[in-house]
């Protein structure tokens, strides 16, 4: 765990590394999961996966197997009609269920 780095009423299932500054609460971390500098993880579930600094994600469910490049924001929206909004520059790949 880097310097400043919080988790809040969240479990870290090693191995795994959160970056300085990093904010996890009410959330699951798992396995082979890297966090970078100044991510903030809320409400999800995160496993085999690296988040690079600067990402908020919040609400997400569960993400496994992912990669999210630097200041990448990931949220769930509430409400209706319920929908996927992407926005992806060329080369992305998207699995939706």
């Amino acid at each position: 765990m880097g310097e400043r780095a919080r988790v809040v009423n969240s479990t870290v299932c090693g191995p795994a590394v959160l970056g300085e500054g990093c904010y996890v609460v009410n959330s699951w971390i798992g396995p082979f999961t890297a966090l970078g500098n100044h991510v903030v993880v809320e409400e999800c579930e995160v496993e085999r996966s690296v988040v690079m600094s600067h990402c908020r994600l919040r609400g997400v469910g569960r993400l496994e197997g992912s990669l999210l490049g630097e200041g990448n924001r990931v949220a769930r929206r509430a409400g209706r009609p319920a929908a996927y909004r992407l926005v992806l520059g060329q080369g992305n790949e998207v699995e939706l269920p």
